[in-house]
């Protein structure tokens, strides 16, 4: 075989850079028909691809109505959450929450009122009592207090004592009280 490549060589009358130049262009020429093969062969390949997205987009698009009434039940879910987590709260603090008694309070207020003294005005709340009125003797205001003293707490104090020109005396007794 070498010997038939350097009679081949011998015939071969062309310069070596023609030769070469030859060569190179064969190598151009079955590089190109390479690459044209596999442009046709992928061809199909990215048209099949193509309509593939083309579905996919498609179902895409019939999934976004329902994908936005989810977000829109979340955003909902979220919503009535935390009004159930505040109404939660609500309820646990009504529950704790110390109440206010009143019809209690005026009963017992009523039962310890001395005959001579008259109640001109009540206030209740939670923490404190106001009772302002009037006596026509100092002692049944003290002793007014004194009991005021053992039904709710020793915060219970006279405030304002006043004699007036019709000669009663009306006072304010007030403070914090604790059961």
């Amino acid at each position: 075989m070498e010997a038939n490549k350097q009679l081949i060589g011998q015939l071969n009358l062309l310069p070596s850079e023609m030769l070469r130049q030859q060569r190179l262009d064969k190598i151009r020429k079955q590089t190109s028909c390479f690459f044209m093969l596999i442009i046709v062969l992928l061809f199909p390949i990215k048209i099949q691809f193509q309509h593939k997205v083309d579905q996919l987009q498609k179902e895409l698009a019939t999934m976004k109505p329902p994908t936005s009434q989810v977000r829109a039940f979340q955003i909902e879910a979220e919503t009535l959450r935390a009004k159930l987590e505040h109404e939660e709260k609500r309820q646990h603090m009504l529950n704790n929450q110390k109440r206010l008694n009143p019809a209690s309070d005026l009963s017992q207020i009523e039962t310890i009122t001395p005959a001579d003294i008259r109640v001109l005005r009540v206030n209740l709340n939670l923490d404190n009592l106001s009772v302002t009125g009037q006596a026509t003797r100092p002692q049944d205001i003290a002793y007014f207090l004194e009991q005021l003293q053992q039904c709710y707490s020793d915060n219970i104090r006279l405030s304002t004592c006043q004699l007036k020109d019709d000669h009663r005396y009306y006072f304010q007794i007030e403070g914090e009280k604790t059961p």
